[in-house]
């Protein structure tokens, strides 16, 4: 439910930010979002149409399609379905001049220019300002180039000290590269950097490893500059600078296109324009090559995941080929067989090859990918080579061999419902610090909805799609170890373990993940079902929550009534736990298996009184913490002002699993319910006793006390709103619900999931329905309850009070007969109901209790024209069955 509570908040702070006016408010748009909401699946639209469409319309359309092209390039999830929908608003011109009318301002920032030493520390920028020269200065081209050089070269320093820096920061636990890698330029297998020890070209070349050339190439012939311009570029293929050819340094500032990051080379301007043509050519192979050498060697770190691990080591493999090519040109070279020419035509397979795994490296690098993300790339690379079969195999090659060890992690997950993901790369995340104690502690389903859960930049786009049923997997299993019920899971890891492999055909993994889904969410419901007996302990719930059976509640109020009725904190619950034992030994429920689940608890506060705090709760608040303990303890009274009966509650104590489904927020919608119906049955019960005790007066003549008369007849109309109240609840609401969620749970359940939303769903309408979410009625019938209480413990005290002080009187004058003492006790009665302060309480209470009535009757109207799913219509029928309060309902309003 958590994206629910998210979706209604990011609703209502667009209609704040566009200043909508809307009496529906945003539950209206919030239904229709989640009625068209697809889980994980990034949207497939035509962006091609939708970006021309944007540029066509807009003023600056050269500058979002370059703003775009350079988003793509980090390969961003949402970005199409963005641009989808904001195609569709811009061809809308009323939405368009709506929304531009409502655009906040954004305050202007002055701009400033940063100092070099505020940009890169101060004493790193005190080494760049010796650097600089003096003001004023003229420089020849010569040394502003060799200037340039230093600044590059201190600046490349600098910024690899604070990426080493925040690489160590960032790896935190991951184990650490020898500092020989970095020590050792000549391991590695791109062109070396400027200010090697080797690089004597004398600050031409981005690397070294040749002498500089004694003369111009231009003045040597036409055969001893083709041997010696192969040479060079023989070396170039394998990252070794030439002496007439080399390469030059790249920038380490993030740069936005592809060429900016692409190795460029110098070649010496007087060689013949026939070579320098092929060779301009050729030198497209060393680029590429020098691209995949960079990519290679910095994704050998831990810290960018296994999967970028196995993507470079098979590039690795391409450039062991690549070499052992080169060798075999160099051999042709060394026996005059070979041509600038011949090394054009040989070159061609290797160098689509390397064009390849350098537009790979780019798009991963680019992005910023690691894990599920740079195995969504390669997928979408190989989909995008569907005419280049060659290139789409090779690209196939590069996801089957980087997608090993996210494959891996994956099995383990489905087939053991274990997370083995030591650096995070994983499409499931596993929150270890939500444990399963505290589902009985906590009044939200954080440990079902956090406990594991779906990252949704490590989803590789081919198993979008089935993300959520992944993540329910793993999650069944991991219950079902939890459990102790290591051999169902080991079963089926035996039964259905299969190696799991990347295929440009979904279906070779997609069936197998799907069956381990389908074994997972059935072993574990039949565990839930059966060997826990979850119907059971529902069942039993209902017999003690919603006062299924009638004498437990009587034999309970029998026992524990006079308890009941002192201060909250001066109950021992020791002696209401005694009593409830009693009374469920005493009634039907005695033969309920689970009944030792039964505990007896004193709350802080009175159900109104939270109802209210809950029902107040902003919708932009309510969450998973909505139904905490600190919104029960801001509404918490003193111990002095709360009675036994208004915090009287029960407690059902359930193991795991089944704690997944009777967690602490659906026991405490039961008990809510619980306490509703407690007081109204205990309303009922005042109310008879209230009957019973005035027995005496059948035989007063009515029509001589009309007061007396009222009296009754307002008990009466009091019994029929209560128990009508009731059997509203227990036959159209609670019952109905129950035979809803037992036939849903006996034949329409496949997995826990739908477990839990049917029994979530039965809860939430059992409280809908009972109009505990209506702030509005309860309040209503809660002060109609406090009266029907108040009035029948007022009639009780009448005759109580006259039948105390009649066997006083008996008792100084020598005693009466039991007759004598009922005539006594009648004709004191008869003076009490004569009297002007019984009349007046019995007026008071009248008219008070018709106003609540009629009032509650109004609203319950209300209520049935604006929602029909209340079944309010049927309650206020039963109400006014014969219209009495009809007339009042209209001159109410």
């Amino acid at each position: 439910m958590g994206h629910e509570f998210e979706l209604h908040n990011r609703v209502s702070n667009l209609i704040s930010l566009l200043k909508v006016q809307d009496v529906s408010g945003p539950e209206a748009y919030v239904e229709v979002l989640l009625a068209n909401r697809t889980p994980y699946v990034t949207t497939t639209v035509n962006t091609h149409t939708a970006k021309r469409k944007i540029a066509e319309l807009s003023s600056k359309g050269e500058a979002f399609l370059k703003k775009y092209e350079e988003l793509k390039l980090k390969q961003p999830r949402d970005l199409d379905p963005l641009v989808y929908l904001l195609s569709k608003m811009a061809g809308d011109k009323p939405l368009c001049e709506f929304v531009r009318a409502r655009r906040p301002e954004r305050p202007k920032a002055p701009v400033r220019e940063a100092s070099i030493t505020e940009v890169f520390g101060r004493a790193d920028g005190d080494e760049l300002k010796a650097q600089l020269p003096p003001k004023g200065a003229v420089l020849t081209a010569e040394e502003i180039a060799l200037l340039k050089g230093k600044l590059e070269s201190i600046t490349a320093n600098i910024q690899g000290q604070q990426k080493k820096q925040q690489t160590k920061q960032v790896a935190g636990t991951f184990p650490e590269m020898p500092t020989w890698l970095t020590e050792r330029p000549y391991l590695s297998c791109d062109f070396l950097p400027r200010g090697s020890s080797n690089n004597t070209n004398g600050g031409r070349g981005g690397g070294g490893g040749h002498m500089p050339a004694p003369v111009r190439i231009g003045s040597l012939p036409p055969e001893m500059q083709q041997l010696a311009v192969m040479e060079d570029l023989l070396h170039l293929m394998t990252g070794i600078d030439g002496r007439y050819v080399v390469a030059q340094r790249l920038s380490d500032r993030p740069l936005p296109h592809h060429d900016d990051v692409t190795r460029q080379f110098d070649v010496d301007p007087t060689l013949d324009v026939s070579l320098r043509v092929l060779a301009t050519r050729i030198l497209s192979l060393p680029a590429h090559y020098s691209s995949v050498a960079r990519f290679v060697e910095g994704n050998a770190d831990y810290l960018n995941g296994t999967v970028n691990q196995a993507l470079a080591a098979a590039m690795r493999d391409f450039l062991r080929e690549h070499s052992v090519v080169v060798a075999q040109l160099e051999h042709q070279l060394r026996t005059h067989r070979l041509t600038v020419q011949k090394l054009w035509y040989y070159v061609q397979p290797c160098l689509r090859t390397l064009e390849v795994l350098s537009h790979v490296a780019f798009l991963v690098e680019r992005g910023g990918c690691r894990g599920g993300k740079t195995l969504g790339v390669l997928h979408g690379v190989a989909s995008g080579y569907i005419g280049d079969r060659s290139s789409q195999e090779l690209c196939l090659h590069l996801a089957e061999a980087a997608s090993l060890p996210y494959f891996e992690m994956l099995g383990e997950w489905i087939y053991g419902g274990v997370v083995s993901d030591a650096y995070g790369e994983f499409m499931i995340a596993e929150e270890v610090e939500v444990r399963r104690e505290r589902l009985t502690e906590e009044y939200n389903d954080a440990y079902w909805e956090t406990r594991y859960t779906v990252v949704q930049e490590n989803i590789p786009s081919f198993l979008e799609h089935v993300a959520g049923k992944v993540r329910d997997t793993g999650k069944y299993l991991n219950v079902l170890h939890e459990c102790g019920n290591h051999s169902d899971v080991e079963e089926g890891r035996r039964t259905m373990r299969e190696e799991l492999r990347y295929s440009i055909h979904e279906r070779l993994y997609m069936e197998r993940i799907e069956e381990a889904y389908t074994h997972a969410s059935r072993t574990l419901l039949a565990v839930m079902m059966k060997e826990r007996d979850l119907l059971g302990h529902l069942r039993s719930i209902k017999h003690y929550y919603l006062v299924d059976q009638g004498d437990f509640f009587v034999h309970l109020m029998d026992m524990a009534e006079r308890d009941l009725g002192k201060t909250a904190s001066d109950i021992p619950l020791m002696r209401l736990e005694s009593l409830l034992e009693s009374a469920l030994h005493a009634s039907l429920v005695d033969l309920d298996p689970y009944k030792e689940n039964l505990r007896v608890s004193l709350t802080s506060c009175d159900l109104i009184t939270q109802l209210r705090e809950i029902i107040a709760i902003e919708p932009e608040a309510i969450g998973p913490q909505a139904l905490t303990p600190r919104s029960v303890r801001r509404t918490t009274r003193r111990p002095e002002e709360l009675t036994g009966l208004e915090a009287f509650c029960l407690e059902y104590v359930v193991q795991w699993p089944l704690s997944l489904v009777l967690n602490r927020k659906a026991i405490f919608k039961y008990q809510m319910l619980f306490r509703h119906l407690f007081h109204c049955l205990h309303a009922e019960r005042q109310l008879c006793k209230a009957w019973t005790v005035h027995r005496i007066g059948k035989a007063c003549s009515l029509r001589s006390l009309p007061v007396y008369a009222s009296s009754f007849a307002l008990l009466q109309r009091m019994l029929h709103y209560v128990q009508n109240l009731q059997y509203f609840m227990a036959f159209e609401v609670l019952e109905p619900n129950w035979c809803t969620l037992e036939h849903h749970l006996r034949s329409m359940t496949t997995t826990v999931d739908d477990v839990l939303v049917a029994h979530t769903d039965y809860l939430d309408r059992c409280l809908k329905d009972c109009m505990l979410s209506n702030k509005g009625a309860i309040e209503r019938i809660h002060h109609l309850l406090i009266l029907c209480t108040g009035f029948a413990q007022q009639m009780q005290q009448v005759v109580s009070s006259l039948d105390a002080t009649t066997t006083a009187v008996a008792g100084k004058k020598g005693g009466k007969s039991g007759k004598q003492r009922s005539d006594s006790v009648l004709e004191a009665l008869q003076a009490t109901v004569k009297g002007k302060a019984f009349e007046e309480m019995v007026s008071s209470k009248e008219k008070d209790f018709t106003k609540n009535l009629t009032s509650l009757l109004g609203h319950l109207h209300q209520l049935s024209t604006h929602d029909v799913e209340h079944m309010t219509s049927g309650m206020a029928s039963r109400l006014d069955f014969n219209g009495f309060y009809q007339t009042q309902v209209a001159t109410h309003q």
